[in-house]
């Protein structure tokens, strides 16, 4: 790589960090929409069931994500946490009566 490539390179990196901050930095904070949390809550309640509920809690903050500027709160209405409540608690159960019924199974299968 030239060192002119190399500048090039550098200045589009430098425009790209310049659009990213004045978007990350206007006005209210960013409201994903509902089909994203919903999508994000059915993974959630999905790990929940997993032999090591936390491991990804372990993974992200052992490598300093929390804490990456890349994170930015987000503000959601009644609504929306109203709806990823009940959302959460639909796929717990879902998930929740699966396992007992792959349980139920491997007993029988085990008799």
């Amino acid at each position: 790589m030239t060192d002119k490539e190399r500048q090039e390179r550098n200045a589009a990196l430098a425009n790209q960090g310049r659009r990213f901050r004045a978007q990350m930095s206007k006005g209210a904070p960013h409201v994903p929409p509902a089909r994203g949390l919903l999508s994000g809550w059915d993974a959630t309640a999905s790990g929940s069931s997993s032999p090591k509920p936390d491991a990804d809690y372990k993974y992200y903050a052992a490598r300093g994500w929390f804490d990456s500027p890349y994170f930015y709160p987000t503000r959601l209405g009644v609504v929306k946490t109203s709806v990823g409540r009940l959302a959460d608690a639909y796929f717990a159960r879902s998930i929740a009566s699966k396992a007992a019924q792959r349980a139920r199974r491997v007993a029988r299968e085990t008799d």
